[in-house]
């Protein structure tokens, strides 16, 4: 990381957004292991000096699974540290559709914002 740092910073580049699978699997699936994954994505984030992290809102099954969506997400929230997560319309719509993402990230203090723009 350090080296593609310096290329960048030697050809005037910065880095604006991480991109991540975060939030990419089944909202039953082990929570763990990805929550690992979303604390070396802020680190890499610090490292550019990016402000955000791309960040999906899980794939459900037809059952109801809003509280755990919110705890996964407040789970992310406290490992942001200084970084906003910007969450990413996945293809079907993860969590529920538009609607229900949007009523979680209502439900969610902390660093989850609109979507980014082309995804």
């Amino acid at each position: 990381m350090s080296d593609a740092a310096r290329i960048l910073a030697e050809h005037g580049l910065k880095v604006s957004a991480i991109g991540s699978p975060i939030g990419k699997v089944f909202i039953d699936e082990d929570f763990d292991a990805h929550l690992q994954r979303a604390q070396h994505a802020v680190e890499v984030a610090h490292h550019f000096g990016a402000r955000y992290v791309r960040i999906f809102s899980f794939f459900i099954r037809p059952d109801d699974h809003r509280e755990e969506v919110l705890r996964r997400m407040r789970a992310l929230a406290e490992v942001a540290e200084g970084i906003e997560y910007r969450r990413a319309r996945g293809r079907p719509a993860p969590a529920g559709g538009p609607d229900e993402a949007n009523r979680c990230r209502g439900g969610v203090r902390g660093r989850v914002h609109r979507p980014l723009r082309g995804h």
